[in-house]
Formats: structure tokens, sequence, C-alpha cells
């Protein structure tokens, strides 16, 4: 080996065995795991405060009673169907949640002293053989990088999700979630219209002419709900590109760039 090449290997050693074992790495992904945590917690907040908003509009009965037989008209029911979308946005934005609080405890298991002692065992024993001139085996070459993915696989990961969050996504996550967390406020009165409705219709018989009126008080809530739900899509393609998307292309650039490596100082080449 040239000692061009044996310079090389000695600054890559060293490189990889410090920074397994600096924790300035961890502690800037765990930040920016628990950020992408916060965010998508506070939008399955969001939607649970629209469901139950809904809910109560959907669940109201009003009874009428004209000349002594009765009617009981739920008018809310028109709402099912965008309350069904309403509970499947919140599960999407739980399980976005739950990948986030997985990547945070894989950050920290990372980081656990046991792996970087063994990749710091694999690197100094891939540098000695490469340093010799032999070439390092092609095992120790593969334990080499799987214990370099396990460790820097997760944190990179996190950095590189919340970086394309903040340069791509910020403005439109944030103009999403305060569109649908005032789309409740919007919902309110005609949920509390509905209410009263039904208050009133248990005392009065003349709420039957009125029918028509409240029949549309479902159609003006759903009509606010619409204007939200291109926001909600907006929300779930943004946690599936920090959740899946961008995770899933690091990790592929990762193993393309493993293989390359294991490639490029396999026996065959250290020979050279």
């Amino acid at each position: 080996m040239r000692p061009l090449h044996r310079l090389v290997t000695i600054v890559l050693a060293a490189l990889l065995v410090a920074a397994a074992w600096l924790p300035v790495s961890n502690s800037f992904a765990l930040e920016h795991a628990e950020a992408g945590l916060k965010r998508a917690l506070a939008s399955y907040a969001v939607a649970r405060a629209l469901n139950a908003v809904i809910s109560v509009a959907q669940g109201t009965e009003i009874a009428i009673q004209p000349g002594g037989m009765g009617v009981v008209t739920t008018p809310g029911q028109a709402l099912d169907p965008v309350n069904d979308l309403v509970e499947q946005f919140s599960s999407l934005m739980l399980a976005a949640a739950v990948a986030f609080g997985l990547q945070m405890l894989l950050i920290k298991i990372g980081a656990h002293w046991v792996f970087s002692s063994l990749l710091t065992l694999a690197a100094l024993a891939w540098a000695a053989a490469m340093w010799r001139g032999a070439g390092s085996p092609r095992w120790l070459t593969t334990a080499l990088l799987v214990l370099a993915l396990a460790r820097f696989a997760v944190p990179l990961t996190a950095l590189v999700s919340e970086g394309v969050f903040r340069a791509f996504m910020a403005d439109d996550y944030q103009v999403a979630q305060g569109e649908i967390s005032h789309s409740s406020e919007r919902i309110r009165p005609g949920a509390q219209k509905l209410d009263e409705a039904s208050g009133a219709a248990e005392k009065e018989s003349s709420w039957l002419p009125k029918i028509p009126d409240l029949r549309r008080v479902p159609a003006d809530i759903m009509a606010a709900i619409e204007r939200s739900v291109r926001h909600m899509i907006e929300l779930v393609v943004i946690f599936m590109l920090q959740t899946v998307v961008v995770p899933l292309a690091v990790l592929w650039g990762l193993l393309g760039l493993g293989r390359g490596l294991a490639a490029g100082i396999g026996p065959a080449r250290a020979l050279h």
C-alpha cells in the first residue's frame, strides 16, 4: 500500500472512532427527532379536537312531537364521512409521532458504549490490516460497515430529515397546522346551534318548520372542514416525507456508499 493510502486509512479510522464517541452528533439528532415528535403530537392534538367538535354535532338528535306524534331527526349524521376522514388523519399523525419516538430510541441505542466500543475495535483492526498492505478481510470490512450503519445511520437520517423540513416544508406546515386549528373554531358555532335546537325541540313543537334550516347547518360545517382537507393532505405528505421517504433515501444512499467502499478497499484492491 502506498504511503498516501496508508495515511488516508489512518485518518478514516481516526475520524470514525472519534465520531463514535463524540456526543455532539447524537444531541443534535435527538433535538431534531424530538422537534419532529412535538410537531406530530401537536397535529394529532389538533385533529382530535376537530374530531371532538364534529362528533358533538354528528351525535345531536332533534326530537319533535307535532300533534303528539314523535319525529326524531339527526341532521349531524351527514358529517359521518368527513368525521371518518378526520379520524384517519389523526391516526396518521399518531403513527408519525410513534415513528419519531422510535427514531429517538434508536439514536439512544446506537449511541450506547457497547456499539461505540465494537466500532472502535473493528476500525482499529481494519486500519491495522490495511496498514500492513495485505488488505482487510471481507468479513472485517463488512462488520465495520454494519457497525458504522448501526451507529450513524439513524442520527444522520434525523439530521437530514429535519434539514429537508426546515428548508422546504416549515412554512407549509405552519399554514396547514393553523388552518386545521382554526377549523374547530369555525365549526363550533354550528355544533352549538344543533345542540341548542335539540334542547329547544324537547320543549316546543314549533320547530318543525325550522328543520330545513337545521339541515343546512351540517352543510355549513362540512364546507368549513372541506377548506381544511387540502391542509390535512399537506401535513400527511410532510410527515410521510420525514418518517418514510427521507429515511429510506438516506439508508439507500448509505448502503450504496458502503457497498462501494467495500468493493474499493477489499483484498484485491489493497494488493495494488
